[in-house]
C-alpha cells in the first residue's frame, strides 16, 4: 500500500455532534475544516496535523457500547501526540473529562488519557527530551 499523505482519516459515529465537535474542536483546539451533510448523515471534519478527524451524526440512530479500555475489539482510542500535555491535561481535567489513565511517565515519554462526551478514551503523548 502506498498512502497518499502522510496522515490518516479516523471516522467517530457520534449521538451528540455538537458535544463531540466542542471537545474535539474548542477544548482540544482541533481546527474545523469541513462541514457537511452526505449519505450517511452530517459530517464535521477536524485537522489534526496532516490527519483529518470526522465525526459523523447518522441519519439512522446510532448507540453506544459501553465498556472499558480492551472490552471491546475496534477503535478504543485515539492517541495526540502533543508538545503542551500539562496545559492540555489540565485544561481538560478544569473542564470536566473523565480521567481513564492518570498521568504516566515511562522515562522517554509521558501520557495521559480522559474519556470524549461519548466515552472514547484520547490520549495525550509527550516524547521527554533528554
Amino acid at each position: 500500500m502506498k498512502l497518499s499523505k502522510q496522515g490518516l482519516d479516523l471516522g467517530l459515529i457520534v449521538t451528540d455532534l455538537e458535544a463531540m465537535t466542542a471537545f474535539y474542536r474548542d477544548l482540544l483546539e482541533l481546527p474545523e475544516v469541513g462541514r457537511r451533510t452526505n449519505g450517511w448523515g452530517l459530517m464535521v471534519e477536524l485537522g489534526a496535523g496532516s490527519s483529518v478527524i470526522r465525526l459523523l451524526l447518522p441519519t439512522t440512530s446510532a448507540t453506544s457500547v459501553p465498556g472499558d479500555l480492551l472490552a471491546l475489539t475496534g477503535v478504543r482510542y485515539i492517541t495526540f501526540p502533543v508538545a503542551d500535555i500539562d496545559e492540555t491535561s489540565a485544561r481538560l481535567a478544569d473542564w470536566g473529562a473523565p480521567l481513564v489513565l492518570p498521568m504516566t511517565d515511562v522515562g522517554t515519554a509521558r501520557f495521559v488519557m480522559y474519556a470524549d462526551p461519548e466515552g472514547n478514551a484520547v490520549e495525550l503523548f509527550q516524547r521527554v527530551n533528554s
